[in-house]
This record gives structure tokens, sequence and C-alpha cells, in this order.
């Protein structure tokens, strides 16, 4: 082996140093750049990223160099730096050009499909060509190194500098503070100031509430309404922080950014009648709950229940996912598949816990969590500020906070109510509410307009009923109220020193939701099953009035040129319509369909909607103006029941008589069609295609008295991008285990015995249970169970 001279030394050393500094740099520019790009998605701030990206930054430099150096004396040597320059600039065309210009098609998403080979394709031919090029001319790429490292190094630097220079990261306390919500429902021993919000209630709903359901009226009886009150900026984020300072937002909050934002909740929150600065300076103790995290500051100066963030998993888990999908070349991660899922799963963000869950509703939860943790805190005095879902999307909680879709705003918000309600149970129970001041507001309208109603209820108030108030106002008033009402402020500041200004009880009209009255039932004379067009299922929710329904109009689609809604009768299959109902273009969209039942015979029915779009082809080619109607039908998955012209609505079919399978009968599931062999579960659904289940939803089974063992057979189907294993209970016993595969969109045979002691009961509780592939990253799928039959089998 040849000695080197120290000129070749050094040649060799500066290659290698290069070399690893591109390698370096093409790993940690991307990661900043993500970082400056999505600032606000992280609850970590630039210094960190920049601390971290140097050191691992410095850790490859030291790993790649020395390594290097070992060969330098090798005839391959040139060979090695070549393909060390080649592997950074791969990896920066990798991030820069094709991550940017080709949509993630992951191996967790897709399958094989033209398309996706031509985009592989094209991936590998991009990276292979720095390889191509630097292995070519490798003495040349070698000699001129340096140069050529400024050369892939600065088209990344110069971006990543930039967003630097220019990069503002919000001013959130949220950064640095979480929320601990150990004494969420503990109160002061004393005196309580408790500012509750209800997203969403607006004045006309309220209203709704108010009339339709008077045992409320007991409840907040010692309340006093201020029905004009205006939420000036009519969004979440800036109404709270309004509340509790007196301060409105002065910018428009639909340009400004989340920097602006972040300079007025700080300056809110410590503003001369901020109640958080204002309780926490007399020692009192405060804390806070909020619906989002941009509506109070979380700085334990402010906040009690402020926290150290001791740790950023949630961020570090995102921005590393984030960049290993960017990062990894698309035909490597269908080659790899679950090897490369399986290693990148742990760095995939855990689904965190919403505010608001379709099929957990937030309210529901507090409600549970209010009656069994609320107690008296070791403390004297205490500010609480609590937040509720009130009439907020979703929309699938009932006055009773049941999951239903036969349900609308107004029962929402009855049903979110109930939380005020409980709340004034327990302050009575824990001897608090005679000398609690209760500030209950909504935030904005369920339309994000600005009316809105506000109740409070002063230390010491007591009246026969509930007291209104038509006094115009804003919320920003109500910091100064309560700081008046416990005397910390001038009186002159309360709402209550102004002459009360009687209600009329009448609802401002810019409030009042426009509806379209659809009515006048006829019989058609052409019973034809309306299963066998093309139907879909409706997902709006819908409410019963007298003897109308009221279904909202939805806001994500076009809407039709006419409207009309058909109902298909049971048991004979008598086929009743409405007169079709055009919506005008030259008046406002409707909020509401207001179905009429009148003409109606009583009887139990499928309801469905049928939506008319009328095209016209204004198409150079055509001389002559032509329109072409098309239809959307959509049954609603619930069925109408009239009896006596007053509407209900039931998740089961009507009238059906149990009885127990036969040996060897097969059902085969249709859309809203009877299974009296079966108890269906409240929250499946029954669609055209099968009996759609939920994971962990148990379907009943009625057997027959049987001496032989028996089995089950079920035609199912699971998407699944990855795979996954099907359980299969009975009440807390495995009657199956069965793997299914990824990608796989066809229906597939699940049998399994029944045990002697679940055919004994005669009734077999099939609970379905998914076990995941990849813990993290199938958090995010909620996975659905499609039955299109099942069969009851003898075993021989």
């Amino acid at each position: 082996m040849k000695m080197q001279t120290s000129s070749e030394f050094r040649r060799s050393s500066l290659a290698a140093l290069c070399s690893s500094v591109v390698i370096a740099g093409s790993l940690v520019l991307p990661c900043i750049e993500l970082f400056c790009s999505n600032r606000a998605e992280f609850t970590f701030g630039l210094g960190r990223v920049l601390l971290i990206s140097a050191a691992f930054a410095v850790f490859v430099i030291l790993l790649l160099w020395p390594l290097q150096m070992l060969f330098r004396h090798c005839k391959f040597f040139d060979t090695l730096i070549a393909l060390m320059l080649a592997t950074g600039a791969a990896i920066w065309l990798q991030y820069a050009f094709y991550s940017e210009i080709v949509p993630d098609l992951s191996s967790d998403q897709v399958g094989f499909t033209p398309i996706v080979l031509l985009f592989m394709l094209f991936n590998l031919l991009l990276l292979l060509l720095p390889y191509a090029l630097f292995l070519w001319q490798k003495k040349w790429f070698v000699r001129h190194c340096l140069e050529v490292t400024v050369i892939i190094l600065a088209p990344q630097l110069l971006p990543v500098v930039w967003k630097m220079a220019t990069y503002t990261q919000p001013n959130y306390d949220f950064y640095e503070y979480t929320i601990d919500e150990d004494e969420k429902f503990t109160f002061a021993k004393e005196e309580n100031v408790i500012l509750l919000v209800v997203d969403a209630m607006g004045e006309y709903i309220f209203r709704q509430v108010w009339q339709k359901y008077p045992e409320l009226r007991q409840s907040l009886k010692d309340f006093t309404c201020f029905d004009r009150m205006v939420s000036t900026v009519p969004s979440t984020s800036y109404a709270v922080p309004a509340m509790l300072s007196g301060i409105n937002y002065s910018g428009n909050h639909l340009e400004d950014g989340e920097a602006k934002h972040a300079e007025y909740l700080k300056m809110a929150c410590w503003s001369e009648n901020s109640l958080l600065l204002n309780f926490k300076k007399l020692g009192w103790h405060t804390d806070a709950y909020p619906f989002i995290l941009q509506t109070v500051c979380y700085s334990p100066e402010l906040l009690d229940n402020a926290v150290i963030r001791n740790d950023h998993e949630q961020s570090n888990q995102l921005l590393l996912d984030v960049l290993f999908s960017r990062m990894t070349p698309l035909f490597l991660k269908f080659l790899l598949k679950d090897s490369y899922l399986m290693l990148t799963d742990p760095f995939v963000t855990p689904l965190e816990s919403s505010a608001v869950s379709m099929d957990d509703p937030y309210d529901w939860t507090f409600y549970q969590q209010l009656g069994k943790r609320a107690a008296i805190g070791t403390f004297d005095k205490g500010f609480k500020y609590l937040h509720l879902q009130g009439a907020h999307a979703y929309i699938r909680t009932d006055e009773h906070l049941e999951y239903t879709y036969n349900t609308d705003v107004v029962r929402q918000l009855r049903g979110s109510l109930k939380n005020l309600e409980l709340l004034i149970e327990k302050l009575k129970e824990l001897g608090l509410y005679d000398q609690a001041l209760i500030v209950v507001s909504g935030d904005h309208s369920e339309r994000y307009t600005q009316e809105t109603v506000t109740m409070i209820k002063r230390a010491g108030e007591t009246h026969e009923q509930m007291q209104f108030n038509s006094l115009p106002a804003k919320l920003s008033d109500l910091a100064g109220t309560v700081l008046a009402e416990k005397k910390l402020r001038p009186v002159q500041l309360s709402l209550f020193s102004y002459p009360p200004v009687i209600s009329t009880g009448e609802t401002r009209l810019s409030v009042i939701p426009t509806i379209l009255p659809v009515g006048t039932w006829s019989k058609k004379a052409d019973a034809t099953d309306p299963f066998q067009e093309e139907l879909v299922l409706s997902d709006m929710n819908f409410v019963t009035e007298k003897d109308c329904l009221r279904i909202p109009v939805s806001g994500n689609k076009e809407l039709p040129t006419e409207v009309l809604f058909m109902v298909q009768h049971l048991h004979n299959k008598e086929i009743w319509q409405t007169e079709s109902v055009a919506l005008r273009e030259d008046s406002l969209p409707p909020n509401f369909y207001q179905l009429s039942l009148e003409g109606l015979p009583d009887g139990d029915y499928i309801l469905f909607q049928v939506d008319k779009y009328t095209v016209q082809d204004t198409s150079f080619t055509n001389e002559i103006s032509t329109t072409s109607d098309s239809y959307n039908i959509a049954y609603f998955p619930h069925y109408l029941i009239l009896r006596n012209a007053l509407p209900s609505f039931s998740k089961r079919y009507p009238g059906i008589i149990p009885r127990p399978m036969t040996i060897n009968e097969k059902i085969v599931f249709e859309a809203m069609k009877p299974y009296p062999q079966l108890i269906i579960p409240d929250d499946s659904t029954r669609t055209r295609f099968g009996l759609r289940l939920k994971e962990n939803s148990t379907l009943e089974v009625l057997l027959p008295e049987a001496e032989k063992r028996l089995s089950l057979l079920l035609d199912m189907k699971i998407i699944t991008p990855n795979g996954l294993t099907l359980e299969i209970y009975h009440d807390r016993k495995l009657l199956h285990s069965q793997a299914v595969k990824p990608a796989n969109k066809e229906f597939f045979p699940v049998e399994f015995s029944l045990p002697a002691d679940v055919v004994a009961s005669r009734n077999a509780k099939l609970q379905f249970r998914i076990v995941r592939k990849f813990l993290n990253r199938e958090k995010r799928t909620a996975y659905k169970i499609l039955l299109s039959s099942l069969q009851l089998k003898e075993k021989r």
C-alpha cells in the first residue's frame, strides 16, 4: 500500500469532508425548511430545531469523514467519494423536486397501478441521474469537490436562510406550557366565578330551546338573560379572549395571520381588565379549560393549571413522519412495504384526543366527568373558564346527549345545556351555588354570525323566573361586568348598572334561518322500488316538528335546481311524493327544508330526498343552447313512523316480530330491509351493499334449539391498506380470529363454530374487534365492517 504525501492527504481529507458535509446538509436542511414552512403545527421553536439539526449534522460528519478516510489508500477511494456526493445530491432531488411535484402515493394507501408504476419509474430515474453523472466523471468531481459541495448545498441553504430570516413564530404560550385537567371540576370553598362558554349558542336556537323545553326554566330561574348580545368577531379564538379581557380584536381576522392573533391574545390576557390577571393578583385560584388552543395564554402567572410542557412528543413525531415520508423514494416504499411502515410507524403522530369527535361527543364526556369529579378544593376563592361543544359541529347528539342522526342544532344545544343544569345541581350539593357568580355565554351563532345570548347569575341573586334584558351589549362587556360585580371596578362597568330593556321575545331578523316549505303529497301510479336506482345514503341530520320535518340544506355541495321528497310504505310498497319545489336563484339560499306531512296517510315509511340539477350546455360547438337534467336520490337511514299525522323516527324496523334463524337459513343484507332473526345495533347502517358495522359493534343472532353444533358463515368486506386481524367475540369469549389481507376490495368468507354454551343461550352476541398492524399509523383509521350475508349452518 502506497503512503500518501501531505498534499495527497489534504486532498483526500477535503474530499471526504466535503462528501460528509453534503450528506449531512442534505439531511438537516429539509428538516429546517419543513419546520419553517409549517411552524404553527409544532409546539417547539426554531431554536430547538436548529440546535438538534446542528448536533445531528456534526454527528453525521464525524461519523462519515473518518470512515471514508480509512479507505484513502484504496484505489476505489474516488469512486467512494463520488458515490457519497451523488447520495447527497439524490437526497436533495428527492426532497426538493420529486416530493414537491408528485402527490404522496404511500404504499399504505394505493396499490400497483399504471400511474403508480409511471411515478415509480420517474422517481427511480431521477435518483439514478446523479449516480450516473458522478461515477462517469468521478475524478473531476473529486478534484472539484469543494465547488460541487457549494452547488449541491447552496440551492438548499438559500431558501432555508430566507425562511429563517423572515421567520416569525406566533407568540403563543402553548409552546412552553400545557393544561393540567386534574382540577377541572374542583371548586373553591367560599367564592366561585365561573365562565361557561357554550359554543355556537346563537340567539335563534337558544329561543327555540327555551320554548321547546320548558323544564329548563326552573333550572335557570335565577339567571338574567341578555338576549341582544353581539360577538364582535364571531370566532371562538377571538370571542373568548374578548370575554376574558373586555378588548375586541381591531384587525381583520379573516386576513390577519397567527402572529397578529397571538399578539392580540397576549395583550388581551394581560390587559387591565383581564379576568385571569385580576383574580390571579388577588390570590384566587384561576384555571381554564379551552375548547381550542388559541383562546387563553398558557402562563403560570395567569393560570394555576398551566404546567411546563415536559415533552414535544406529538410535534417530534409529526416532523419526523413527514420528513421520512418525503425523503423515502416511492419505489422503496412499495418494495419494502411492511418493513418501511414498521420502521416509520413509531414516528407517526398518534391520534390526539380531539375536542370534537363524531363517535365520542365532547359534551357527553364533560357530563360524565362533571357528575363523577365535582368536588370542593383546598383553595378559598376561584375563577374557572369552561367550554362546551354546544351547537358546534358535528351535530350528532340529541337533547339527552345520545348519539343519533335524528337531531338538529336545537336538540344538540338542549343536550349541551344539561351540563349547565348538572353544574348548578353539583354547586348546590356542595353548598356553593348561592355565592357563585356564573356567566354562561355563546361565542357566536350556529351559523357563525354575531348574534348570541349571555346568561348571568350574580352571587345571592334569586328569581321566580329568568329575567330577560334586551340591552344592546357585546361579549367584551362581560369582563367589566364580572369585575364590577366583584367590586373590583366601578359599578358603571356592569351591564346591570344600566336600566333594563324589556325583552319583546322576538328574535333579531338577521338570525332567523331561511326555510323552504315542501309538501302537497300525492300517490305515484308507478310504484317502482326506488332502491332499483342508484341511491346514496343521506348523512344529514333531521328533526321532527309537530306535523312536519325539518331537514338542513347541505352547505358542502351545489344547491339543486329543484327538490322533492318521496316515501315508500314498508308494508304495501306504495310510493308517495311531494310536489317539486324550485330553488330560486334571485333569493337567499334556504337553510332548511320544512317538509309538511299533511296529506300523507299514517304508516311506516322509508324517506327519500330527490335533488334535481339542470345544466345548461353553453359550449361554442352548440349553436342552440340546450339543457340536461340529472337527479340525485338519497335515502335516510331511519324509518319514518306516522301516527295521527304526527311523525317520529326509529332506527329499528317498526312492527318486527323477532324469531330465531333456521338451520341453513341465509340472510342477504339490503338497504332498510327487516331482519327478525337479528338484533341489529343502533350504530350500524343498512346500505345497498350490506350491513355496515363499526368496530366493537355487537350484532345479536337469535338461534334455534339445536342438538348438533352450529356454525356461522359471514360474507364480509374490510378495506385495509396494510392488513389486520379480525377478532369476533361472544361477550368476552373469543370465537374466531382471522387475518385480513391488505387492499382486498372483495367480500371474503368468515366461518366459525358456535360453542355449546352459546347455542344453549339461543343468542349469539357477535362483537367485532380490529387488531391493527401499525399502532400509531392506523389510530387514524376508523375501520368499517360490511356484511353482505350471514348463514347459520349445522356442523356435521
